[in-house]
């Protein structure tokens, strides 16, 4: 939407240029997944595997959510004798995306997924019918985790969220941001990230979480603290680089 993309605050982010786009995509400054033979992530603290500017943990989130790179080797010591078990919980789901994008890894997949949109629910019932639903996210519960977590016995954890964006959007007459009735419920996104990363590290064996986190371009006021509640830093990808249509958003990732 044209009229969206003059409204939106000069993005002073990371961004991926569109010159980077289709023909010549190697060039662009975000961080991608290192290649490796069982196609597993980097972590985020390890500057060996950066393909770009670093998106190291830092301000006042310093720490949070890091994966270690023991656990990544422990996790390609498991994925070279067998097949991994991933566990993909997506919040505000909408029609499924995410667990669409790793079906075509080499994973046993489980999906959990949280969406209340009745709309959204009828498509995920018809495409993801294997999809367990936890229902409200702002209702989501340890014991529903735990119990998903038991069942599963998942070898790595993918967590995913894009939050409502109303009062983060240049377009809104309401720019109460992360206060607002729906922005606010970002919070409830960090919550329940932190739930699952503490129930992991009760575990026996270490499973390694990874999050990624998506919104509309916004005001640093709003940006700054979605940072530090993540710990890590965000970069700006513009859709166009991708396909053909102009839609920059903010994405927040504890992998490389």
């Amino acid at each position: 939407d044209p009229n969206e993309a003059a409204l939106e605050p000069p993005a002073t982010q990371r961004e991926v240029p569109l010159s980077a786009s289709r023909t010549s995509r190697t060039r662009s400054p975000v961080r991608r997944p290192q290649p490796s033979s069982k196609g597993l992530p980097a972590a985020a603290d390890d500057p060996s595997t950066s393909a770009g500017p670093s998106s190291s943990p830092s301000g006042p989130g310093k720490g949070k959510f890091v994966i270690s790179d023991k656990a990544l080797q422990d996790l390609r010591v498991v994925a070279a004798s067998r097949r991994l078990r991933c566990l993909v919980i997506s919040l505000c789901d909408g029609i499924g995306c995410c667990a669409v994008a790793f079906r075509d890894l080499p994973v046993d997949l489980s999906v959990l997924t949280s969406e209340i949109d009745a709309d959204c629910l009828a498509v995920l019932a018809h495409r993801h019918p294997e999809a367990h639903q936890l229902g409200d996210m702002t209702s989501i519960t340890k014991s529903q985790i735990s119990a998903h977590l038991e069942r599963v016995k998942p070898d790595f954890v993918f967590v995913s969220a894009g939050t409502p964006c109303q009062q983060l959007s240049a377009l809104s007459t309401d720019q109460s941001g992360l206060d607002g009735d729906q922005s606010g419920k970002f919070w409830d996104f960090v919550s329940v990230l932190t739930l699952i990363s503490e129930l992991l590290k009760q575990a026996r064996v270490a499973v390694p979480l990874f999050f990624l986190f998506e919104n509309v371009v916004m005001k640093d006021c709003w940006l700054r603290p979605i940072e530090a509640a993540l710990g890590h830093e965000c970069v700006v990808i513009d859709a166009a680089s991708f396909g053909w249509h102009h839609r920059r958003r903010i994405w927040v990732a504890n992998f490389s």
